[in-house]
């Protein structure tokens, strides 16, 4: 391949530029800074936005936390209304029952009295009823033991008057 013409001007303008080349490799490299600004500028932005997103979910989970000790306390609450209120129907039921157990039991000691006192009329009129029949059982045997004895008497007599001729 053969060179082209010194005297080229894009030539020499090339060459020009490939001996700087040269003379920058050849020197000390310049520092670099690294990361630039924009690229630090968007690192902060991003922790910035990271930091806010952290804080945002943070309080959200605090809201959270508090509506659900709200409501649990509601619900504890209401559950406790619901339970009283089953507690105190129970309780008027059980009411109810021992009520109409008394009643009942008023009832049985009125129906008792009523029979002890029936039961006590009849036991009298049975006591009196036997001792009126005894004693007219008693006057009976009495009134029959007096006419045997007068019976007798007749008849001893008639003996008597047989034996002495008069009858």
């Amino acid at each position: 391949m053969a060179e082209p013409a010194p005297n080229n001007a894009a030539y020499q303008e090339i060459l020009a530029r490939l001996e700087e080349i040269k003379v920058e490799r050849t020197q000390a490299p310049l520092a670099t800074i690294d990361p630039t600004a924009n690229v630090l500028e968007a690192l902060r932005l991003a922790t910035n936005r990271q930091d806010d997103l952290r804080k945002a979910g943070n309080k959200r989970q605090d809201d959270l936390r508090k509506q659900e000790g709200y409501y649990t306390r509601k619900l504890a609450l209401k559950e406790s209304e619901r339970i009283n209120a089953l507690n105190q129907t129970e309780r008027e039921r059980i009411n109810a029952v021992i009520a109409d157990i008394r009643n009942s039991v008023v009832i049985a000691s009125k129906e008792a009295a009523a029979t002890a006192g029936t039961l006590a009329t009849q036991v009298a009129t049975t006591a009196e009823a036997l001792r009126s029949r005894s004693e007219t059982r008693g006057q009976s045997n009495f009134n029959l033991s007096l006419w045997i004895t007068v019976g007798g008497i007749v008849v001893l007599v008639a003996v008597e008057l047989h034996r002495s001729g008069m009858i």
